[in-house]
């Protein structure tokens, strides 16, 4: 099991030249989890596809539908948490909550994101 942020389920769900290594990272460990926030990141990014590259809605859904079925979702409460983390590091509260899930976890998280690469190293893994 890993944690995945949003831009990794993007690559995984969206042509892109990223989603070689997302597929790859399915293969060798395919039980993703996320924090709900997935879902509106998600969205967020569709509606930049949709605006900028023509996606049309029925295929932001399929997206949607897709990575609702690649990724556990898991509610957490961690307010205290994630604001000690802001506290300490230049990270937005929102990538944060990717970072207490994986520590919840006791797993890894891949990202891109290179905040969260930097300030994470022992947690938080690039996409291979």
């Amino acid at each position: 099991m890993i944690v995945v942020d949003t831009n990794i389920l993007m690559y995984a769900c969206v042509d892109n030249p990223l989603s070689p290594a997302a597929e790859k990272l399915r293969n060798l460990d395919p039980i993703w989890s996320a924090p709900a926030l997935w879902r509106s990141e998600m969205r967020n990014a569709l509606a930049g596809e949709m605006r900028s590259r023509g996606l049309v809605v029925e295929d932001a859904l399929r997206v949607l539908d897709k990575a609702e079925g690649m990724v556990q979702t898991l509610e957490i409460e961690a307010h205290g948490e994630i604001m000690q983390l802001v506290s300490l590091t230049r990270c937005s509260a929102y990538d944060l909550e990717f970072v207490v899930l994986a520590r919840r976890l006791s797993v890894n998280l891949i990202t891109i994101d290179r905040q969260i690469l930097q300030a994470f190293p022992a947690l938080a893994r690039p996409l291979p």
